[in-house]
């Protein structure tokens, strides 16, 4: 029998929290070059609210990652209530 514990859950945007560490940024750094609150992202990537698609955009332009990557970053199964977390 395999037991999932609460550290074997794969966290929700896991290449982007990646993409964070791999270049020293914190949620605040995010924030800042997006434009937004530090709060707004953690909300985000928690999945509490789904990413708009523009900053989808703006977080690959970031990260100098091809628009044809997205799907890596922005996984379809990131979801809440069973709704897609990109809008």
């Amino acid at each position: 029998m395999i037991r999932t514990t609460e550290n074997s859950v794969k966290k929700p945007f896991s290449v982007l929290r990646g993409l964070l560490r791999q270049f020293d940024m914190t949620y605040r750094d995010l924030a800042r070059k997006i434009g937004r609150s530090e709060p707004y992202v953690n909300l985000h990537m928690v999945s509490a609210e789904p990413w708009p698609l523009d900053e989808c955009y703006k977080i690959l332009d970031l990260f100098h990652i091809s628009d044809d990557r997205i799907h890596e970053i922005f996984p379809r199964d990131a979801v809440m209530n069973g709704r897609v977390r990109i809008r």
